[in-house]
């Protein structure tokens, strides 16, 4: 069985081990790809001290003395035309500052937050007024399924990085089968997911899947002026055939990867009846997925008890990982909206994520 859109806003494909003619370096090398994201570590923040100029107050009061009010020695006459030109000279200036107090009350007004249909409560333009995110967050589920342990999914939020000399996220994530499962299928996939700090829009994914049907590298870039994704996979079957694709496709305006999906719906303000829409290109696709707040919970876990959210998710997604049924998120109810629980409905049965581990 293959989770992958499914597992849309978790991320990871889970497949049905054979043996493989070890070529995991060659299909790694997906060369037009890392022509276009070059991903660095980010340089240490260097303090840098704003210095001011006192200013030269000697001369000022030199300057201030110079610009001494003229005596008057004009006639009564002269007087008169004098209070008249300042009067009419205040009115004007009035006109002038109210118009100007107008203006700096329309620039005041904040621009809604694009896109549209995404909510802006809780944004100064795309940043979130409380970033969610801290290096070294890593959460850590007990997958179940059909009532058997199957593994362990992981979610971490590691060190900022600089992709294309932006400051940049970097999320990253794991699905590994238990031992009894590897009697069965044998899966040991992980992806990886860079996201622009300003923007919080995705750069690229990557995805590593060695399972017990192939050994698969893929990738996908966002070209959010073009509105347009790429995506690349290298794949080995157990037949050590080797299969290339490559596909271009038009995406919807400021579109989120099926890895950043389950990251970014954390930078909202997350309330009971509260409901989000976002778009998802994924191989080839644009797969539109709607979220609702559905009431606060208190969750027990064998961590201890959380305040949560739960929220369902529904994706609209066709063929052989068609969604039957609503998807569950639980994410702790405080600034960092950490998903602590989920759970998805399949075709067959059901998949949990309990809490096994939590760092932040």
């Amino acid at each position: 069985m293959r989770l992958s859109l499914l597992l849309t806003s978790i991320f990871f494909i889970v497949s049905c081990a054979s043996h493989f003619r070890d070529q995991d370096s060659q299909l790694g090398k997906i060369e037009e790809y890392k022509e276009l994201i070059k991903v660095e570590a980010l340089p240490p923040t260097e303090n840098s001290s704003v210095s001011t100029t006192a200013t030269d107050t000697s001369a000022s009061a030199a300057n201030d003395k110079t610009s001494e009010q003229i005596k008057k020695t004009s006639s009564d006459k002269n007087k008169v035309d004098t209070k008249k030109k300042n009067k009419e000279s205040a009115k004007d200036q009035k006109a002038k500052s109210t118009s100007a107090d107008v203006k700096t009350e329309i620039a005041k007004i904040p621009e809604r937050r694009k896109p549209t249909y995404e909510d802006s409560e809780g944004f100064v333009g795309r940043r979130p007024l409380v970033d969610p995110f801290v290096p070294g967050e890593k959460v850590i589920f007990s997958v179940q399924y059909l009532g058997v342990t199957a593994g362990q999914l992981g979610l971490k939020v590691e060190n900022f990085v600089q992709v294309n000399s932006k400051k940049s996220y970097k999320f990253s994530g794991f699905i590994k089968s238990s031992d009894y499962y590897n009697m069965i299928f044998k899966v040991d996939n992980s992806a990886e997911a860079y996201v622009d700090y300003e923007s919080l829009l995705p750069y690229s994914e990557e995805l590593h899947v060695k399972d017990s049907k192939e050994r698969r590298e893929a990738r996908t870039i966002f070209n959010h002026d073009t509105q347009t994704a790429t995506y690349w996979h290298k794949s080995q079957n157990t037949d050590d055939q080797i299969d290339e694709q490559k596909a271009t496709w038009k995406t919807a305006e400021y579109t989120q990867g099926a890895v950043t999906i389950l990251f970014y719906i954390r930078n909202f303000s997350l309330v009971p009846g509260k409901k989000l829409r976002f778009s998802i290109a994924n191989r080839g696709k644009n797969v539109p997925m709607e979220m609702e707040v559905l009431k606060r919970e208190e969750l027990v876990t064998k961590l201890g008890k959380f305040k949560t959210l739960k929220i369902r998710g529904r994706v609209k997604n066709e063929g052989k990982l068609q969604q039957t049924g609503d998807s569950y998120f639980w994410v702790s109810d405080d600034s960092r909206k950490t998903v602590l629980q989920f759970e998805f409905h399949l075709k067959i049965g059901k998949l949990f994520g309990k809490l096994e581990s939590l760092q932040r």
